[in-house]
Parts: C-alpha cells; structure tokens; sequence
C-alpha cells in the first residue's frame, strides 16, 4: 500500500497543463493509479502488466478509452523464458521470488507460478516510435527489477 501511495505522489509530481503525448506504466497492477494517470490527459497510455488475471481486469475497464492499450508480458533486463511467481497479495507479484517480502508480510503466500517469455524494455518501447522532443513520461513498477 505504501508503494501505491509512492507512485501515486510521483506522478502527481508530474505537472498537468502541458501536452503529454505517450505515458507508459510498466507494472500497471489492477490500475489503481488510472485515475491519476487519466487526469494527466496522455494522448496514448500503455499499460504493461505480466500478471494474466490482472491484466483482464485491466482490459475490461479500459475497453471504452481508445487511448489506451493494454499488453499483458513481463518485463525484464533479462528477456526470454521467465517464471512469473504469484502471491495471496497480488501486487506482490514478480519474476523473482519473493523473499525479502516475507519478513515484512509473513502471511504472504505463492498461489502460482506462471511460465511466461519477458521482453526488454527497449523490445517493447521501440515500437511506439516516440519522438525526444514530445513530452512522454516512462513509469517502471516491477517488484525486482
């Protein structure tokens, strides 16, 4: 929860008013923070999500903004086969193992562990074409990376 309200306080640091062409949330969650990504009026928002069920949900509340894609992979500096580990919290949810995690949630559970291919930042960034003198705003929320 404490790292929700983070992001959510570093994107409001992003100032609002100026012309924001392409936002892209790496980890997007169950889009918590849409609202907040919304308000800030991209012209595209890309929301990546590795986790299946998370990134359906996602899908479903998006369908009606054209704006916004949703791509369901992980990602990594690592890129190719990949396990993704799944717990009873689900934005626990990462490529690694979660073991520091389990000093601060004890309660914390695997529930799954899903075989996935990950792709590199710059695999999935480069087909967006964005140009350097457009205002774009890159948000990376990937629990171990």
């Amino acid at each position: 929860m404490e790292e929700q309200m983070q992001t959510e306080s570093n994107i409001n640091d992003v100032q609002t008013g100026q012309f924001l062409n392409t936002l892209v949330y790496m980890g997007a969650g169950s889009g918590s923070e849409l609202n907040t990504l919304l308000a800030l009026q991209p012209q595209r928002l890309l929301l990546i999500e590795a986790d299946p069920q998370l990134a359906s949900a996602l899908q479903a509340r998006t369908a009606t903004l054209k704006q916004i894609q949703i791509l369901n992979t992980a990602v990594s500096g690592h890129p190719g086969p990949a396990i993704f580990h799944r717990y009873n919290l689900p934005h626990a949810g990462s490529l690694h193992p979660a073991s520091g995690l389990l000093e601060l949630f004890p309660g914390l559970k695997t529930v799954g562990q899903l075989q996935m291919k990950s792709e590199s930042p710059v695999t999935l960034l480069q087909p967006l074409q964005m140009v350097a003198e457009q205002e774009n705003l890159l948000i990376i929320d990937l629990p171990g990376e």
